[in-house]
């Protein structure tokens, strides 16, 4: 009986990851690339003034600058020193992992190419981001730059421009008591790397990096999402799974611990379906770009105290409310 449960564990497992890892890869891949060719500085400049009108268009900027929520925190960081305010930062943090069109691929084709719910995460997403923004614009119209962020930026990410060169060696013509083994060798002079491929290795430089780090947080969602399926018992599962509150609560609680991001957890929110409410799905997605293991740290180092837990607590409680009102059918 354990051998045959143990089977279904290791397929369901396999089926998230085959599904997962390939939008993985070709996600990571545009990051990059769009990492090491778009200048975040010239597109930040392109918001409003105003903190009403930049706080919709920092929910959205993840279109022409899309960002993971690991990568998210500096350039959040970065518009409040732009004299922007706190509120058009929180809502860049909360849209622009989310709200662009890598993961709108990428959430249709974990969902059998069904792009209606690629959109509805996208919106859900927006109205969580523009009401987060607009309840800090209440909470800290009058904060100073320095009640809101640390003093210095901590360093997040080293990410170095990647220098190659291939280092050749010629033999030196050794002496007639010297075995050829040990024949002592000079140095040649570096010869540097064709401009093509000076170009292109930097990208995938922070690819592997980037793949290489969320890689192993896919694997434990899919292991752990898989064994929730099998052996976990359906009764109280579907109890809790259908409830209007508690399953929404349950997914965001998982979505947190898992750290999936926002390009490879579709997969694994699609394995929950029919377990637990559609709206709790949208949630685990939701959520767990707002506020994981991984970037928790990043933000307590990043923000003021007061400052992170306004952003977990308005930031859950909206999302809490659109994942039930999702359950009760109202969107």
């Amino acid at each position: 009986m354990l051998f045959f449960r143990l089977q279904e564990w290791l397929t369901r497992f396999t089926a998230i990851m085959v599904t997962a890892f390939p939008l993985l890869v070709l996600g990571v891949l545009a990051y990059a690339i769009i990492e090491r060719t778009v200048t975040q500085e010239r597109i930040v400049r392109l918001l409003p003034r105003q903190r009403w009108l930049a706080i919709p268009f920092a929910a959205l900027l993840g279109i022409v600058l899309p960002v993971c929520d690991c990568g998210v925190v500096p350039t959040a960081r970065a518009l409040i020193r732009r004299e922007l305010g706190l509120a058009p930062a929180l809502a860049f943090l909360i849209g622009a992992p989310v709200i662009n069109p890598i993961v709108f691929f990428t959430t249709a084709a974990g969902f059998g190419f069904n792009y209606s719910i690629a959109w509805a995460r996208l919106a859900l997403t927006f109205v969580v981001a523009v009401g987060v923004g607009a309840l800090a614009l209440f909470a800290f119209s009058d904060a100073k730059i320095d009640d809101l962020v640390t003093t210095e930026l901590p360093h997040l990410h080293d990410r170095h421009a990647v220098h190659v060169e291939f280092t050749s060696y010629q033999p030196v013509r050794a002496g007639k008591r010297m075995r050829a083994k040990y024949a002592k060798y000079r140095r040649i002079r570096p010869q540097p790397l064709p401009s093509w491929l000076a170009a292109v290795a930097p990208i995938m430089a922070e690819a592997g990096e980037q793949l290489l780090d969320l890689g192993r947080f896919l694997v434990l969602g899919a292991l752990i999402a898989a064994a929730v399926q099998t052996f976990v018992p359906q009764a109280p599962l579907l109890t809790i799974g259908h409830g209007v509150v508690t399953s929404t609560l349950a997914l965001m609680l998982l979505a947190s611990i898992l750290s999936l991001c926002s390009i490879s957890d579709a997969p694994v929110a699609f394995s929950f379906l029919g377990t637990f409410a559609p709206g709790a799905v949208f949630a685990f997605m939701m959520f767990g770009q707002i506020i994981d293991l991984k970037n928790g740290a990043m933000l307590l180092a990043t923000f003021r105290r007061n400052v992170v837990i306004f952003f977990v607590v308005a930031s859950g409680l909206l999302v809490l409310a659109l994942g039930a009102l999702v359950n009760l059918g109202v969107f």
